[in-house]
């Protein structure tokens, strides 16, 4: 397929670099060459399930030892294209992957990770309307790991308004995680799962230091762009 085709084939796309990602091939001209197919590709055309798997396959080639692959276009176009979607369009699973994706890159979009995250705690399952009942146990420890790495020592003070009963309250991300967990018991987590969950949830982290952070901070012609598409 030529580039062309791959810009109207955005599932083709992520299929490909997610393909390479699972081999553990890591061809960096590849991954550019794909990188730019994707910045090309209309952001209405890209699904929320597309944007998942490619950061999630380039969070992967990054971060890998000896990596030169340093892609903040790549992460800041689908930043973008991400919050331009509706919540009905988000699953647990793409969720949890989109934020571990982008804190296991490094790259620590605020913006994104606030918007994620109230759409994660509106994603209820069954009449109840209980957040994150409909998440599994590797996808609610890997949303947590990810909003406390982003938010660092501030990450206790994560609240967003959310539903409840049919009402709007305000809560603490982590107070609902909390809920959740103790709700499932410890014995419903695998010890991984469960290692993970006690650190996001434990002692706040130290601050990052500045340059090990990435911080996509949009100007106003992106966001406008963003807007337009």
């Amino acid at each position: 397929m030529n580039t062309t085709d791959l810009t109207k084939d955005p599932r083709a796309l992520a299929s490909i670099v997610n393909a390479f990602a699972r081999a553990g091939v890591w061809d960096e001209a590849l991954f550019r060459h794909m990188s730019r197919v994707a910045r090309m590709t209309e952001p209405k055309a890209l699904s929320v399930n597309d944007c998942a798997a490619l950061v999630g396959a380039f969070s992967k080639a990054q971060t890998r030892a000896g990596a030169r692959l340093r892609d903040g276009a790549l992460f800041r176009r689908l930043s973008l294209t991400v919050q331009a979607k509706e919540p009905s369009a988000f699953t647990p699973r793409a969720v949890s992957n989109i934020l571990s994706s982008f804190a296991r890159a490094g790259v620590w979009d605020r913006v994104l990770f606030k918007r994620i995250t109230r759409i994660a705690l509106n994603l209820t399952d069954g009449e109840e309307r209980i957040p994150f009942r409909g998440f599994k146990a590797q996808e609610l420890a890997s949303m947590a790991w990810a909003v406390a790495k982003a938010f660092g020592s501030n990450h206790k003070e994560v609240a967003w308004v959310c539903m409840s009963g049919g009402h709007n309250i305000t809560q603490s991300f982590f107070s609902v995680v909390a809920d959740e967990v103790r709700r499932r018991g410890w014995s419903e987590f695998k010890n991984r799962e469960a290692a993970t969950l006690l650190w996001a949830l434990g002692p706040s982290p130290p601050p990052k230091k500045e340059k090990d952070m990435e911080y996509l901070d949009l100007t106003a012609h992106e966001k406008a762009q963003s807007e337009h598409h």
